[in-house]
């Protein structure tokens, strides 16, 4: 039997999330077995009867699509149910029919039919084959599953095992379980109890290895390997759980809208006359209002989805109108057309014959063809390079490029992947140095707050904790004698979110894959810690009688740890699997690395940081906090400033050599950072993995905030002393700076790549060359992203598979964003390789006339082949070979897609000389790089004829070439090598035509995970291509591996190979078919083949050389290094993008829209006071009075300009504000246009001068819709609600320099609002006039409401426009799409234009949800904020927008309702 260790190996399936888990979920705690026994058996064919929603079938495909390439899998039910699964509607079958289409339709397919017919699909199985999983969850009676059993027995093969679901359950007519019992006493068997119980039933007399051991393991064994798989179980039932439980929801929402309408009823029928009856309506009335007002927002959503669906229907009504007039003017235009060319082409036949008689007589009058031939050349040449030189020398390459600023590009939803399923873990959570301030979630429109997911987490785990500690079990911690890891913890109190994270470690960490230790620090716990820890087995304890807090603690506790690497661990921090083990793997990777840290998810699911940046002044910021922790920007290995103390791996040498954290810090704060940079200044390196994952419940154990900011505050001050000559070197406090900022520690090339996709192997057509050109640019010293051109489902693990995780991969990219890519980091990259001529072509219509959109980088052309080459070899063998002027033309065309290119790169001398003579410079060679040893087989161990490529279109030329040998050689060959002779195909093959040949003259392998085994029987590999360009990948590969090949002359000229030496070459079917049986047959021409093409491939696929070649193209590319001074003085002129019918919605999704709540926790900084100069404009006078007592709030003196537009008002506002002394009163009137901003800009454009800050209000009123009344009131509460919240804008100008603008966060009620909405032409033209770059599809942001303070330089580039009156519209009550409004959406891109940057401030009480409303506890957090949450909308992230428009809010939060009720205005 296999040992423990091997029937216990479970590996990375275990780490996997399901693709798929719907309702109904009772198998969903069996996917994990699911996936190992798919890896234990590797079926060939599977069967599955009654699959219903599909969670187990399509995990049995989700492995089959990992571990057993070329397995057939078959679902087999009717899709209506019985009456233990109930009856369900034909949307069942048509998910899961769509989900298999989408992903394993290549080899799994849906038979909807009953399980009777179906046998007859299927024959006996025998020593040749079978069924090797046979899964049976139809109907669960005891003569059902019998019956079913009995009849699908004889299709097994001889390592047949049968699956039988609910064998735990014993009632609703259920007998699974009786069958159970009586085959297990017949075969060997394995069973589980969890999620209805599962058996496996080994049916079959020649079991698989691995679960012949399963059967026999003995009690203990069985029951630990039982619980590991239930226990992974867990978190896919907990994930079912989830969905069933909002499906509940769900349904109780539409109980509730069913019993309003009961109560409708009811109410119509009540007496007037009848007192009881009368009493029962009151009480259902009461019941009636209190539903009503809950369900107001959703009544109020649906009826705007209402409008908006009908909008839309008009919309496309339309539009089919404008396509039906659009196609008949294209039907007679084309007549049109035909008629002309019919003409032309008459004309064209006379002007040929002309030309021919021309060209006769010229030939006749040169002495030789071959001097005419040169001249011809050199005259084409020259005509290349002048048009090639004029582009150069265009205007439009010689614009200056402007650098725009900013953060987080990939966090866009356009560009984030789906992940394969849902991250489904336990939460807990510890102290961090200098922790960022408290993050909730989203407001409760929209999702559930991450206070909430923090308060379900604790409360989850309090029940677990004494659920524990009720019982007698222990918790076991692993524990070896020379450890790998020693894990040390510092606790005190908080005992539940300490048991989540001992769990953790268990649960991953004790399969004895990584020797671990556990040491953990007691600080004196008054809670139930010491409780938990009498009840835990394995770690070292040591409990001090004093608190020592977390510093002390963790250099005490590490003292006492004996592994080679020490890894700090906040105990409200939960470890995912893997996560230590991937840490350590890079920690040892690299000497020079001192310390490795990763993604630290929230409770809520985003990201806490993902490694962090710090500032010049000694600031910190969470790199990707509150976003999506699988984007691309968080996905790559980076070398970062410090991660955090949550989860910090570092070698115990250096921990002990550095001296541990340094207790000038003690208590806490800034520990882990400096402990960072003294690695750092030591010369080693701090390491962000991204395979390196935690759930970290933030600030569990954090003291009182009072003493939390003074301790921030002090050693602050130690840490900015003992490091500022290492803060020098980084980039200042700025938003715009933090794509910068992220590696800035790396002096590497940047290099982005664009090509197709993914570049996986197993692919062919290029993509393993071009997978190694990655790998060595990233050897060769090199900072690589990867730019997909073309959008294709990958996934992280797919990705991980192909490429090291050090290389940024835009997983969902397409060529559609690379022009907003370009545009967003300008001057990121020192070169960027373009593969392939579509992706050329597309590159240069994103570049346009502004070659400075990428700066100073080089610009790499990757020819990988000449394409056009494959288009002449097609149209040659269809007998239609273009004239040598239209050969010329079609070459010409694609050479001259390296007019952007700074160098290209060939694959082959011949194209090396091609792309030369048609003008292309720089031409250098790179061909293919392989390493593969030969087979170790030889001509007697092999018999097969294989093709070695992949086949993923009809028109490929790989599709071609194995047509033609199925349908013109395969025959004659059969001839000589007999009947039973197939073309064995490896690799992906999705042509129909190929796929239809699959059986009778092919045998389709598919792709392979081990090469070396599917190859093992090839004799001779066939190469029949009669299109293609390039080098042949296929046929230096077959070479590599010992495979002698016969190939058609296009390859072997390609190649340079000589028949009868490195090859065999035939071109016509026969003579190809008889090189294909002497090769097979002739053992000595066989060997000699064989060693002369692997002496061949060996010399010109080096990988020395390969890597040699692109060591110098990096090692010759100058380092552009952005500075943020240069950044700053950048243009920003950019060409818009091209307007759509339909605009793009730009608003910002509120989970990402950050703001400071006011009043800060700390008082004002001791400065002289700003001049204050407040400038409203009172079109309504009656608002004054309102007005009038804001004002009251100011803390200092202000002058006071206001405008109206009648003199009769102008009088009444000077007796309104007559009693004002707080500065310079002037009331002026002023012409009725522009709304409120053209008093303000134009009307007292002279009052900005003189001032150090500026507040501008008006008298707004909204009613055009009733719930946006309260918004004046709302946003002079935001700007003017106390003495105390203008102090703290006040503070914030003044320790933050920079700080241009600050305005109120929206209300809740106009997010739906805030994008465009029709005026962005409109301020376009103002833009260009201001040097602002315009974007319709970047998120856009903006005082909505045009009230907010500013300092007049953050104003300057709009008061410089020196705009008119004259330039607005006259007032008609317009709502939108007036030159006023586009000027309130430029508010924020002036101030970036003008050099400032720009925050939102808000007061809680005034809002529904305050879970992005962060407090201010110090000025550093306030720093800290403008640098990690603060954005720009320039800058070289594009922000996320929101895919839908944002509900609809119609009811006012009660704190602001019941605010202006108190203000009596």
């Amino acid at each position: 039997m296999l040992d423990k260790p091997e029937i216990a190996a479970l590996g990375d399936e275990m780490t996997w999330g399901a693709v798929r888990i719907a309702q109904p979920s009772p198998w969903a705690g069996h996917i994990p077995f699911a996936f190992w026994l798919v890896k234990a058996l590797r079926p060939d064919c599977l069967v599955e009867l009654g699959t219903h929603s599909g969670n187990s079938y399509f995990a049995f495909c989700q492995a089959l699509n990992v571990f057993c390439p070329g397995a057939r899998a078959y679902a087999v039910d009717t899709w209506r149910g019985d009456e233990h699964a109930g009856l369900y509607g034909e949307d069942v079958y048509a998910d899961v029919a769509a989900f298999n289409a989408e992903h394993f339709v290549q080899f799994s397919t849906l038979l909807r039919t009953t399980f009777d017919d179906a046998r007859s699909y299927f024959p006996d199985g025998g020593p040749d084959g079978g069924i090797d999983l046979l899964h049976i969850d139809g109907l669960h009676s005891y003569e059902a599953v019998k019956h079913d059993f009995e009849t699908w027995r004889s299709t097994l093969s001889p390592r047949g095992v049968v699956l039988f679901h609910d064998i735990n359950v014993r009632e609703r007519g259920f007998g699974v379980w009786r069958l159970w019992e009586e085959l297990r006493r017949q075969y060997p068997s394995y069973s589980f109890d969890h999620s209805n119980g599962l058996g496996l039933l080994g049916v079959g007399t020649d079991q698989a290895p691995a679960l012949s051991s399963l059967f026999a393991l003995p009690p203990k064994d069985a029951a630990d390997f039982r619980r590991r798989i239930a226990a992974r179980g867990e978190a896919f039932q907990r994930q079912a759980d989830a969905l069933a439980l909002q499906e509940q929801i769900a349904a109780k929402d539409r109980h509730i809208a069913d019993l309003t309408a009961q109560i409708g009823v009811l109410t119509g029928q009540v007496s007037a006359t009848d007192a009881e009856a009368r009493r029962d309506a009151d009480w259902r009335g009461s019941l009636l209002a209190a539903l009503r007002e809950q369900l107001a927002s959703k009544d109020a959503l649906i009826q705007m989805l209402s409008n908006t669906a009908s909008a839309r229907g008009a919309a496309l009504t339309a539009r089919d109108r404008i396509i039906d007039a659009r196609d008949e003017l294209v039907m007679r235009l084309s007549t049109s057309l035909r008629e002309q060319q019919g003409e032309q082409g008459q004309d064209l036949e006379l002007s040929l014959r002309d030309r021919e008689m021309r060209l006769a007589q010229a030939q006749q009058d040169r002495d030789a063809m071959a001097d005419a031939l040169n001249r011809t050349r050199a005259e084409a040449q020259q005509a290349v390079q002048a048009v090639a030189q004029q582009y150069v020398n265009s205007t439009s390459w010689r614009v200056t490029r402007p650098l725009r600023v900013g953060m987080r590009l990939l966090r866009e939803r356009r560009l984030r992947p789906e992940p394969s399923a849902p991250l489904q873990v336990s939460f807990a959570d510890a102290p961090s140095a200098a922790p960022p301030p408290a993050v909730a979630a989203l407001p409760t429109e929209e999702i559930a707050p991450a206070s909430s997911a923090k308060a379900a987490m604790r409360a989850m785990l309090s029940a677990r904790l004494d659920a524990f500690l009720s019982g007698v079990t222990e918790l076991r911690l692993p524990r070896v004698e020379r450890p790998d890891v020693s894990i040390v913890l510092v606790l005190h109190n908080q005992a539940e979110l300490t048991f989540g994270c001992l769990g953790s470690i268990a649960e991953t960490l004790s399969d004895g894959g990584l020797g671990v230790e556990v040491v953990i620090l007691d600080n004196a716990s008054t809670d139930r810690t010491a409780m938990l820890l009498d009840r835990i087995e394995g770690p070292e304890i040591i409990r001090s009688k004093t608190n020592l807090h977390f510093l002390k603690g963790v250099n005490l506790a590490a003292r006492s740890a004996t592994g080679r690497a020490l890894l700090l661990l906040n105990n409200d921090a939960q470890l995912l699997p893997g996560a230590v083990t991937a840490a350590l793997r890079t920690l040892d990777s690299q000497p020079d690395i001192g310390a490795v840290g990763g993604r630290i998810i929230l409770p809520d699911g985003t990201l806490q940081e993902a490694g962090s940046i710090l500032w010049r002044n000694g600031a910190a910021a969470g790199y990707g906090r509150g976003q999506d922790p699988n984007t691309p920007d968080f996905m790559f290995q980076r070398d970062v400033d410090y991660c955090s103390g949550a989860f910090l791996l570092t070698p115990m040498a250096v921990w002990r050599e550095m001296g541990g954290f340094d207790e000038r810090y003690a208590p806490a704060y800034y520990e882990e950072t400096d402990y960072c940079l003294r690695l750092w200044e030591s010369g080693r390196r701090v390491v962000f993995d991204p395979d390196v994952v935690i759930m970290h419940y933030e600030f569990g154990s954090s003291s009182s905030a009072a003493d939390a900011l003074a301790l921030q505050a002090t050693n602050h001050r130690i840490f900015v002393e003992q490091h500022r000559e290492w803060l020098d070197g980084q980039f200042p406090l700025d938003p715009m700076n933090v794509i910068a900022a992220r590696t800035a520690r790396s002096s590497r090339r940047r290099i982005l790549v664009l090509d197709d996709r993914v570049p996986k192997p197993e692919l062919g057509r290029g993509y393993p060359r071009a997978n190694r050109f990655l790998h060595e640019l990233l050897e060769a010293g090199a900072d690589v992203a990867l730019f997909p051109m073309n959008r294709h489902a990958e996934t992280w693990h797919g990705v991980r598979r192909a490429l090291d995780k050090r290389i940024e991969v835009l997983i969902a990219a397409d060529r559609t964003q690379i022009r907003a890519y370009l545009e967003a980091r300008r001057g990121h990259f020192d070169a960027i390789i373009v593969c392939r001529p579509p992706n050329m072509a597309a590159f240069e219509e994103a570049i346009g006339s502004d070659r400075d959109l990428i700066g100073e980088a080089r610009v790499i052309y990757d020819a990988e082949a000449l394409f056009v080459t494959r288009d002449l070899q097609r149209r040659e063998a269809l007998g239609e070979a273009p004239a040598e002027p239209e050969r010329h033309l079609m070459v010409a065309s694609e050479v001259a897609l390296t007019r952007l290119a700074d160098s290209v790169v060939s694959v082959s001398p011949s194209e090396q000389d091609t792309l030369e003579t048609y003008g292309a410079r720089d031409v250098r060679i790179l061909g293919h790089a392989l390493d593969d040893a030969p087979l170790s087989t030889g001509f007697d161990e092999r018999d097969r004829i294989v093709f070695l490529g992949a086949i993923d279109a009809e028109d490929a030329p790989n599709a071609d070439a194995v047509r033609w040998f199925a349908n013109a050689v395969l025959p004659e060959l059969r001839r000589s090598l007999g009947e039973e002779m197939r073309l064995t195909v490896i690799g992906l093959a999705q042509a129909p035509s190929i796929a239809a040949l699959d059986g009778t003259a092919l045998e389709l392998v598919g792709m392979v995970d081990d090469l070396h085994a599917a190859l093992a029987r090839a004799r001779v590999m066939v190469v029949p291509s009669r299109l293609g360009a390039g080098i042949p990948h296929k046929a230096h590969q077959a070479a590599m591996l010992g495979i002698p090949m016969v190939v058609t002359s296009l390859i072997a000229n390609q190649l340079g190979w000589k028949d009868g030496r490195e090859v065999l070459v035939a071109d016509e079917s026969s003579a190809f078919a008889a090189a294909c049986s002497r090769l097979h047959r002739d053992r000595a021409l066989w060997e000699s083949v064989r060693r002369n093409a692997l002496e061949r491939a060996r010399q010109e696929c080096a990988p020395e050389a390969f890597a040699a070649t692109v060591a110098r193209l990096v090692e010759a590319l100058p380092i552009t290094r952005r500075r943020p001074e240069e950044l700053m003085r950048a243009e920003q002129r950019l060409p818009p993008l091209p307007n759509t019918d339909e605009e793009p919605n730009t608003s910002r999704p509120a989970e990402a829209d950050f703001s400071l709540a006011i009043p800060f926790d700390f008082p004002p900084l001791q400065v002289p006071p700003p001049r204050v100069a407040v400038i409203c404009h009172l079109y309504h006078p009656e608002v004054g009075q309102e007005v009038r007592g804001y004002l009251r709030n100011l803390p200092l003196p202000a002058n006071l300009f206001l405008s109206t537009d009648t003199a009769e008002k102008a009088d009444a506002i000077r007796a309104t504000f007559s009693d004002w002394e707080g500065g310079r009163l002037e009331v002026r009137v002023l012409p009725n246009r522009g709304r409120d901003i053209a008093p303000k800009l134009v009307g007292f454009a002279d009052a900005h001068a003189d001032h150090d800050l500026v507040l501008h209000l008006h008298s707004k009123k909204s009613d055009h819709a009733h719930f946006l009344a309260p918004w004046r009131g709302f946003l002079f509460e935001s700007l003017l609600g106390s003495k105390a919240a203008v102090s703290s804008i006040l503070d914030a100008f003044a320790r933050l320099p920079q700080l241009g603008m600050v305005a109120p966060q929206h209300y809740e009620s106009v997010r739906r609002w805030l994008g465009w909405n029709g005026n962005y032409d409109l301020a376009l033209g103002l833009a260009r006039r201001m040097g602002i770059t315009l974007s319709s599809v970047r998120a856009l942001d903006f005082p909505s409401g045009s009230m907010f303070w500013a300092r007049p330089a953050a104003l300057r580039p709009l008061l410089e426009l020196n705009l008119s009156f004259d330039d607005f519209p006259v007032e008609g009550a317009q709502v939108d799409h007036t030159l006023a409004h586009a000027i309130e959406r430029l508010y924020f891109l002036t101030c970036e234009r003008s050099g400032h940057a720009w925050l939102k401030v808000a007061q809680p009480a005034l809002y529904a949800g305050t879970d992005t409303i962060l407090p201010v506890r110090s000025p550093a957090e306030l720093e800290r904020f403008l640098g990690e949450f603060g954005v720009a909308l320039t800058g070289p992230v594009l922000l996320p927008v929101r895919t839908a428009p944002a509900p609809l809010v119609t009811r006012v939060p009660p704190g602001l309702a019941q605010r202006l009720a108190q203000r009596g205005f």
